[in-house]
């Protein structure tokens, strides 16, 4: 799913994921740093929500975002998104990141 405006891309959304009747993941919600704060990613969010629901029948919709997004947390817990799992990923450096998994 793709934002146009003016011909050009602006934000992009897929589903990494697509288990009919059951849920769908949203991944790889990306908007043009010239287009963020500006309701890009909320009506991104939307529609891919809709195609839960309409083309696959899903309950649920699942998304996954690092703790250091910040304004990622905030948008997906202002839409309904609920944490129901962590996961840890290794860095090459010995550190690791959190991925906090969250669904509607």
């Amino acid at each position: 799913m793709v934002v146009l405006c003016e011909e050009q891309i602006v934000g992009y959304a897929n589903f990494y994921e697509a288990d009919y009747g059951d849920h769908c993941s949203i991944g790889n919600l990306i908007v043009h740093p010239q287009y963020r704060n500006q309701g890009v990613a909320t009506y991104l969010i939307g529609k891919m929500e809709r195609l839960v629901k309409d083309k696959y029948a899903a309950k649920e919709s699942h998304l996954s975002c690092f703790e250091v997004n910040q304004k990622g947390l905030v948008l997906y817990q202002k839409l309904g998104y609920v944490s129901y799992a962590l996961e840890r990923r290794e860095k090459r450096n010995g550190d690791f990141a959190l991925l906090i998994e969250m669904k509607k």
